[in-house]
């Protein structure tokens, strides 16, 4: 989708499942078409493909081409 009306917004997106494992950037590919990163909180710990957040907060951005959600801690899981 089109992030760019919500970057550097804070967003709720409910449920989001995780499509892939965390990356070597830190990042996971989404349900949402967003990549979830690490920059602002170690998520990362028994994050697998099919892990399933049930209200995912965070941070827009975009970061290499790619619109990324920074969670700011376990609160936003």
């Amino acid at each position: 989708g089109d992030w760019e009306e919500w970057e550097g917004c804070l967003v709720s997106l409910g449920t989001v499942r995780a499509t892939g494992i965390p990356n070597e950037y830190g990042q996971t590919e989404t349900s949402a078409g967003l990549l979830v990163d690490d920059l602002l909180y170690d998520y990362m710990s028994g994050v697998a493909a099919g892990t399933t957040w049930s209200d995912l907060t965070g941070l827009i951005g975009y970061t290499f081409e790619e619109w990324v959600i920074y969670p700011r801690s376990a609160d936003d899981l």
